[in-house]
């Protein structure tokens, strides 16, 4: 694939920031149509901090890194635009979508009643092999704390996703991990350090859930969701008394 070989452009941006979004694509290019490599080589990056919040994104400049027309790459911006990672500004193109305080602390509200469905419906369709696997997610999670913040989170992302597959509740799962990712975008780029301490009780949330959803028990899987997002309300609140 092409890289850029300029340190910056005419427009003041860093190259850098282009040339290496191929290494944020996860899955192999050769089964995957050029929609899904760009999609996933532009929301990886923004959710890795590579492209940061109000950042301009030019589609030429994405379509010159992947190698590909600009066609897939509208497409692909297209789907971040809907799904909130990116917005249009007026009379300027494209740009990361910047998270508010005030939305950072709200999303939490809904995070732990839709997680409790979700875990609650998981407890009668889970098998041995999805709990190794929500498992293993975790295992990753942890193994980032305290120096890879970005890998951290994605991984903790992945256990929502894996959760809502095991609970075959697709749309909760979308709206979840939705959630997940623009809370995440915030925290990667602002001024409050994600503490080892913090990386910690967010693993060890979820390992109750697993646990919970583990046992058979809806109910106590339901109300482990449910303590997760409350713990991560009072986590962040003391943060920021103020709001």
């Amino acid at each position: 694939m092409g890289r850029a070989t300029r340190a910056n452009s005419s427009d003041g941006i860093s190259d850098e920031r282009y040339s290496g979004i191929l290494r944020h694509i996860s899955g192999d290019t050769s089964r995957m149509r050029s929609r899904e490599i760009a999609y996933e080589a532009v929301k990886n990056a923004i959710l890795s901090g590579v492209f940061e919040p109000r950042e301009r994104l030019i589609e030429e400049r994405l379509g010159e890194a992947l190698e590909l027309s600009r066609t897939p790459i509208r497409e692909a911006l297209a789907i971040l635009e809907h799904e909130g990672l990116i917005e249009a500004v007026p009379y300027k193109g494209l740009r990361v979508r910047p998270v508010t305080l005030n939305e950072f602390l709200g999303m939490y509200e809904a995070l732990g009643m839709i997680e409790s469905v979700i875990a609650r419906q998981a407890v009668t369709r889970v098998t041995g092999a999805d709990v190794v696997r929500l498992a293993s997610i975790l295992e990753v999670a942890d193994r980032c704390i305290p120096d890879d913040v970005p890998g951290h989170l994605r991984a903790c992302r992945q256990f929502q996703q894996a959760l809502g597959e095991c609970a075959g509740a697709p749309f909760l799962t979308r709206m979840l991990v939705g959630i997940e990712e623009r809370s995440d975008l915030y925290l990667i780029h602002s001024q409050q350090q994600l503490s080892a301490e913090n990386m910690r009780a967010s693993v060890e949330d979820r390992r109750a859930i697993l646990n919970a959803v583990q046992s058979g028990d809806p109910e106590r899987a339901s109300q482990a969701a449910e303590k997760h997002g409350e713990a991560i309300r009072v986590r962040w609140r003391e943060h920021y008394p103020n709001e």
